[in-house]
């Protein structure tokens, strides 16, 4: 089965560090979707494309591949988990993050990487695009176990009123 838990919150919050350590605490994987932006970013400084063509950095992005296992991230099977994490790919990353194109392609990838899988994730578009069809899902549940919850006490409630003689 599928487990999704996203955390949201403004930049420079700490999203990524609560988001491993949850994820270490559960036992469930960390999707890094930040790595899969900074894998794009790295590939277009690489090509030297120009960031701002949207075009030509989705074409390139089309072409990707992309693998995160563990810690390690791998882009067209090279190992560059240290390259992503260079003040250069992170000063060049908000054009790649911006594009619409390569956002809609990260998200349907990060999608069909949490699949049968138990995940903790943060980041763009994590609780509104990727996601949904598992919060609406989250959602129902916990109505559900609310309403349970009501039933419970409403129960409670008249079982202290007849011992009580309130009712």
């Amino acid at each position: 089965s599928t487990i999704v838990v996203t955390i949201d919150g403004p930049a420079g919050a700490g999203k990524s560090t609560v988001a491993r350590l949850l994820a270490e605490r559960l036992g469930f994987e960390f999707l890094d979707t930040g790595a899969m932006y900074r894998c794009v970013t790295l590939a277009v400084m690489r090509s030297q494309i120009d960031a701002n063509d949207e075009s030509a950095v989705q074409k390139l992005a089309d072409e990707l591949t992309i693998d995160l296992v563990g810690a390690h991230v791998t882009l067209n099977g090279e190992d560059v988990s240290a390259a992503i994490r260079t003040p250069e790919v992170s000063t060049s990353i908000k054009a790649i993050a911006d594009n619409v194109a390569v956002r809609r392609l990260l998200s349907d990838l990060q999608r069909r990487w949490t699949q049968g899988r138990c995940v903790v994730t943060e980041g763009r578009d994590q609780g509104s695009e990727v996601t949904l069809t598992s919060l609406a899902f989250a959602k129902q549940r916990l109505l559900t176990m609310l309403a349970c919850l009501n039933a419970l006490y409403l129960v409670r409630l008249v079982y202290w009123l007849v011992l009580s003689k309130k009712f």
